[in-house]
Order: structure tokens, then sequence, then C-alpha cells
């Protein structure tokens, strides 16, 4: 006598459930996102490039004190073991104070006073009289046709400032004056100097808005930044446009300036950067600073990436360097094992369920009803799996005036609005109660085969059937009751507020009773009732 050995269905079960969560795991351990980036992404760019320290060194080495000061701000900033000595070495590179173009320095500081101990910024320098003068007389004898287009915009007709031949146009000429300065001294990047060179020639001939931004934004940056700072910034800006986004978010984000600048430098992308603060908010300074204290290997990766860095768990090294060199290849394959998971949870509960002799026959309906629903879930998990980045508010206005006084007060920082949904604790809140809907799911499982497989006639089976109506409504018994517990401790302030896990067992109880009615209780009913029938 032959004997076919089987496994037993509960032990099948738990090791399907068990092979789902071992696939939850590895799935939650690639770094794949579709909203933001995993920190440990950017800890894996970062290795081997340089960081502040060497900036600050390389400054002081070619005499741009300026920019080592803006360095050595951003590190005091970010922090960490490096920032004394980061501050030591510019603090030694920086005692003289003049920091501006060699060749007029000379000229411009014999004709100006009253600066005392403060270094000035590269607008201030040429603000005044002696130094719009010093600055014109340099740059008269220019042979650049760039820089003579660049000059001869001192007649173009103006909406924004004052014209520059008129009284109060001193700050639009000086703006004129120091761009033409820039590009006769080639410190423009290749680029941003066609660019200039060609809004130039164009103002000759109609009015140029385009061109009139870009002095009004070189009037909030050379406030602000000194000579060798400036220059270091519009050596890395390849256009105009680039350069307005860094003014807005200079402007718009003045406490932020040493970050917004140093990364903008080290990670050769001004408008990247200054994305990050425009349009993340507080993710987005959070994801600077943190490529600013990593190194410019991390900060590039961040700018060109454009997503703001959110918060994860630890992961190895080689999935975070997978996630950073092929993003979409290491999100296809956590969404694998993610679905992977759901079809091994899915099976693990069907064994736990009971035997399946009495059970209709699978069809195509079936099966596909099957694929769609692990699809289904396996999304919205995905989903629920990535920190959300906050909702911002409206963008600050860029609105300037220019006065004797000086210029308007910097805007109001935008503020974030709503706080990520998907944290860890509305996840654990979330799966008890899902873990809760999967007993009672198992339990009328067992209930219903075990009515279904009786010996006793059709009627009675069916009579016993109705008779459990109540228990088959369990789900939404257990649903609304975790519903009610969720708000209560929150109205008694145990847990923190959150609509969405305490709605979701309400959700979860309606959909695992529907589930359980309509796919398992309505077709053993009809078996039953024809056999009576028969």
């Amino acid at each position: 006598m032959e004997t076919t050995t089987r496994s037993d269905p509960t032990t099948r079960g738990v090791a399907a459930l068990g092979l789902a969560v071992l696939a939850f795991a590895a799935a939650w351990l690639i770094p794949a996102r579709v909203r933001s980036l995993h920190p440990e992404v950017l800890v894996v760019a970062a290795r081997g490039t340089p960081g502040l320290l060497e900036a600050v060194t390389d400054a002081v080495r070619h005499d741009q004190p300026g920019a080592a000061r803006w360095f050595a701000r951003a590190a005091g900033e970010v922090g960490g073991v490096e920032a004394g000595r980061i501050a030591s070495v510019a603090a030694g590179g920086s005692a003289a104070r003049l920091d501006f173009d060699p060749a007029l320095a000379p000229a411009i500081s014999k004709g100006l006073a009253g600066f005392g101990t403060n270094v000035p910024a590269a607008f201030d320098w040429i603000l005044p009289e002696a130094g719009r003068q010093a600055t014109a007389a340099f740059l008269a004898g220019s042979r650049s046709p760039g820089t003579q287009a660049l000059l001869r915009t001192r007649s173009m007709p103006v909406r924004r400032f004052v014209a520059a031949d008129k009284p109060g146009g001193q700050p639009l000429e000086a703006a004129i004056l120091l761009t033409a300065l820039m590009h006769e001294r080639e410190v423009l990047s290749p680029s941003l100097a066609a660019d200039l060179r060609r809004l130039a020639e164009r103002a000759a001939t109609e009015a140029n808005d385009e061109l009139e931004d870009w002095y009004l934004n070189l009037v909030v940056t050379g406030r602000r930044l000194e000579w060798s700072a400036l220059v270091r910034l519009v050596g890395v800006t390849p256009d105009a446009r680039s350069f307005a986004r860094f003014a807005l978010a200079a402007k718009a984000f003045p406490a932020d300036l040493p970050v917004l600048y140093s990364a903008a430098v080290l990670g050769t992308d001004p408008a990247g950067v200054a994305n990050q603060l425009l349009d993340q908010g507080e993710p987005g300074r959070a994801g600077l600073r943190k490529a600013l204290g990593l190194g410019t290997g991390a900060l590039r990766v961040l700018v060109a990436d454009g997503r703001p860095v959110l918060s994860g768990g630890w992961t190895p090294s080689f999935a975070a360097r997978w996630a950073m060199v092929s993003p979409w290849g290491a999100m296809a394959a956590r969404g694998g094992l993610v679905l992977f998971a759901v079809v091994s949870a899915l099976a693990g509960m069907g064994f736990l369920a009971g035997p399946v002799g009495a059970r209709p026959k699978s069809g195509a309906w079936s099966w596909g009803a099957r694929a769609g629903t692990a699809l289904m879930v396996s999304g919205l998990l995905v989903a629920a799996g990535e920190p959300s980045p906050p909702r911002m508010g409206p963008q600050p206005k860029y609105q300037i005036q220019l006065a004797v006084a000086g210029l308007s007060s910097p805007a109001k920082s935008p503020t974030a609005r709503n706080q990520a949904f998907m944290d860890p604790a509305t996840l654990i809140t979330i799966g008890i109660f899902a873990a809760l809907q999967v007993t009672v799911y198992v339990v009328c499982r067992r209930k219903i085969d075990e009515i279904a497989e009786l010996d006793e006639p059709p009627l009675v089976r069916l009579r016993l059937l109705e008779n459990e109506d109540n228990l088959f409504d369990a789900g939404l018994y257990v649903g609304i009751a975790g519903t009610a517990t969720a708000l209560v401790l929150q109205v008694l302030h145990v847990v923190e507020a959150n609509l969405l896990a305490a709605y979701s067992s309400n959700l979860m109880g309606i959909i695992t009773v529907a589930f359980v009615k309509i796919r398992h209780v309505r077709p053993t009913k009809r078996r039953v009732i024809l056999e009576a029938g028969s």
C-alpha cells in the first residue's frame, strides 16, 4: 500500500508567513524611495570626497579670505569634530581686511573710509563715488566686446531701478560696473559670461527685464558677499537664471546664507541648492546641512537628485550604493520583494484557514482577483513605507526696494505644513489593526470550512451558517472598537493625535467583512443550497 506524505497546512502557513516577514525585512533594508533620499545614500556618496576643511584650506591658499570666512561659518552651523580646526584655519588666513580685486583694491581703498573693522561686501566697495570712479577708469580701456557691451547698458531703459545717469541711479551704476569688472577679470563661468554678453547686446536696442533682474540679484548678493566669495559663486553659476534662484533663496533665508553659499559653491549648482530651501523647506535645510557636513560628493548627489533627505533606518552600504547608482533598479527590487511578501502572506493565511477540500475550485477570475489584490496591497505598502515630505506654504514674494537707507528687510521663510503622516508610530498602529483583522479572517474561514464539511443535511448546515452571521461581522466590530479606542486615547493625550491611524481600523474592518461574506460565505451558501435542491 502506497502512502503519500503531505505537510500539515498549519506548518505550511507558518512557513509562508515567515517567508513574508523575511521578504518585508529585505525590502525595508533597500533605501530606494520615490519621494525622498535615504540619508545613507549621502553617506556613501561622500566617501573619499573633500569637505569644508579642504574648501577653507584651498580658499586660504588662493588668498580668498571672504570665501574662507563663509566656509568657516557654515562649518560652525553644521558642527562636527573639524569645526574648530576649520575656524582656526580661516582666522589665520584672513588677517588682512582687504578683500577685493588686486588690480583695483589700492585705488579703491585710498578713496574709501569709514568701514571700521568690518570687511566690506563686494557691492559696498563700488557703491561710493570713489569706488565707481576707480572701477570706471579701470574699465575704460577694456578691449573686451562683452565688457564694453555691459558698460553701454548704463543708458538702457529701466523699470525697477532709477536710471544710472539720473540722481539716485548709483545702485544701478554700481551693479553694472561690478558686472563689467567680473567679466573683464574673467571670473565669471564661461556660460554665464556668454549669457550676460547676449543680454547686454540685446539691451542696447530694447528694454531687457532679464538683464535688469540680473543687476537686481547682484545687488542682493553683492551686499552680502565679499569680493572673493562672490568670485567663487559666479565661477560656478551657469547662467543668469540660476543666479536669480540663488539670490531669491539668499533673500528669503538670510539666516541660512552660510550653508546656502557653501553648498552652492562646493556643489557647483547654485540653483539646485537654492531649490532645496525654496521647494523643500525644513527637510531641504536639514538635507543641505547633512550633505555639507559629509562632503562634496553628498552635495552633488543631493542637488542633482532634487528630492529632500528624510529619515530612515539602518541599511547596508552596498544597498545604499545600489540605490545611488541605479535608483530605479533598486526601487524595482524593493517593489518585487514587497509583492513576493504579500503573495506569501496571502498564501499563509489560506493555509491557516483550514483544509481546501470543501472549497470551490479557483478559476481564471479568482486568480485575477488574487493578483489584483496582491498588486494593490503591495503598492499601498510601498507608498506607506516611505516618509512623506511636508507640504509647503506659499513661496516668499521677492520684493526689494532700493533707497539711500539700503535694502528692504528680508522676507520671512516659508513654513512647512503638515508633518509626515507615515511615521513609525502610525505604521505600528496600522500593523496592530491589520494583525487583528487577519486573526478575525482566519477564525471566520475556519468556521466556514468546519460547517461546510459537516455530515449534517444541507438545510442544517445552511441554518448553522446563518447562525454565525454575528461572527462573520466580527471584523466590523473589531474595526469600530479599534477606531473608538484610538480616538479616546488621542483625546486623553495618551498617544499623539493621528486620524489616519484611528480610521484605518474601521476601514480594514469593512474590507475584511466584505471579503469574508462575498468571497467565502456567499459561495458556500450557494453550494449548500444546490445540494439541498438536488
